[in-house]
């Protein structure tokens, strides 16, 4: 995938989740391994050792003014599925779906006027960023409750003072070709962002869709097959987003028990 800051403007828009269809499977390189083919056969090809319970974060308010305690855990009532150990290898798209991912991007945090980004938001632009890689795969009873993606920000490197918020997620989700459940729902609309094709398939069935980081979301058990995630982080110069013009909105945590990813 081009890495390179894809060119996002600050105006406010939130469309519901949407899935879009990937016209061929994804491809992958990994320099550690020196592998490069399909998405699924690099999952296939990795040893059980790559691979570890996925935990779940839970924080909970401290006490008498105290910050509030944030735990990782495995919890497999919360959550089943397995994450790649190591760094996950760098995905490929072809030019299309390349094209369909950043008109994802835009759709989700940016107003689009026929097919055009409004390029006159205050005469100010910010530069939406790609951040880490995370590789999931979902086999028999795998399942994510009800959460949200938690806040995180960064510094920047080579930039003083400067820090980095994470605000959604560019997602590639497979789905093997006996898949059944693992769907991705939308918690507050309770639509199906994406899901399995119930028409019979004998090759793997690949969406792309992204998520915001205050949408609570959930995966539906699944079933029968395998689900494959692979997760890409968006971030956002927080100097940038300071302003009374919000770009996606701050996502307070709650002040309660929260699960989030």
């Amino acid at each position: 995938m081009n890495a390179s800051n894809p060119p996002l403007l600050r105006t406010v828009v939130f469309p519901p989740a949407a899935a879009f269809e990937l016209k061929q499977d994804p491809v992958v390189t990994d320099e550690n391994t020196f592998f490069s083919g399909s998405l699924v056969d690099f999952v296939n090809n990795s040893p059980p050792s790559q691979w570890k319970a996925t935990t779940v974060g839970v924080t909970t308010e401290g006490n008498n003014g105290q910050p509030d305690v944030v735990r990782r855990l495995v919890d497999v009532e919360k959550r089943f599925c397995s994450s790649y150990v190591g760094t996950p290898p760098k995905i490929i798209l072809s030019p299309e779906d390349q094209d369909t991912a950043q008109y994802a991007i835009n759709q989700a945090f940016f107003q689009i006027n026929d097919n055009n980004i409004n390029a006159n938001a205050n005469n100010n632009t910010i530069i939406l960023h790609y951040g880490e890689t995370e590789l999931m795969v979902y086999t028999k009873g795998g399942h994510f409750s009800e959460h949200m993606d938690r806040i995180r920000t960064t510094a920047v490197p080579s930039f003083f003072k400067r820090r980095r918020r994470h605000v959604g997620n560019l997602l590639f989700v497979g789905f093997s070709p006996d898949a059944i459940g693992g769907e991705l729902v939308c918690c507050s609309s309770g639509n199906n962002i994406c899901g399995a094709s119930s028409s019979s398939s004998s090759s793997w069935q690949w969406k792309m869709c992204v998520l915001k980081n205050e949408e609570k979301h959930k995966v539906n058990q699944l079933q029968h097959g395998f689900r494959i995630n692979y997760k890409q982080t968006l971030w956002v110069d927080d100097d940038a987003s300071s302003s009374s013009t919000s770009v996606v909105g701050t996502n307070e945590v709650e002040k309660s028990t929260v699960l989030f990813d």
